[in-house]
């Protein structure tokens, strides 16, 4: 197999892996919060799950740029010694924060820069998630204590 096919492979993997565990996690989320009695704390709960799907996506991601370092003769731009070096770049790549000490050439630009979509596509649809349950548990018990 052509490294420009494990690549893609890899990148289309990662996306639909990635939507699907973000969507299950978010209809899990939904339900769990119908569970508590607190409704200040549903939005905690959100929250907390939210930043554990993200964290698990980053895997997912470092999974798939630890199999490209090790299935590529060609240089991806940095040096994956250790899965934790997958994860870091993941990091940095899935949260959009930028490179600094590394950059990602060759095919680790096309990967790079389909888990940065990913990452904007899921982080906003976090962002909108929580802040419809936001509104539907907070904005109640706001308006009574204010009014």
């Amino acid at each position: 197999m052509s490294e420009l096919v494990l690549s893609l492979l890899v990148s289309l993997a990662a996306i639909l892996i990635c939507v699907g565990v973000h969507f299950e996690g978010l209809l899990f989320a939904s339900w769990v919060v119908k569970q508590i009695a607190y409704r200040r704390l549903r939005v905690a709960v959100v929250v907390t799950i939210a930043i554990l799907l993200h964290l698990v996506e980053i895997v997912i991601f470092a999974v798939g740029w630890w199999t490209i370092a090790r299935s590529a003769s060609e240089e991806i731009g940095f040096e994956v010694r250790t899965f934790a070096d997958a994860v870091y770049f993941s990091v940095i790549t899935y949260t959009t924060v930028g490179y600094g000490d590394i950059v990602p050439v060759g095919l680790g630009r096309m990967l790079a820069g389909i888990e940065a979509l990913i990452g904007l596509v899921l982080i906003a649809w976090t962002a909108s998630f929580t802040f419809y349950e936001m509104q539907r548990y907070w904005g109640p018990v706001t308006e009574r204590r204010h009014h």
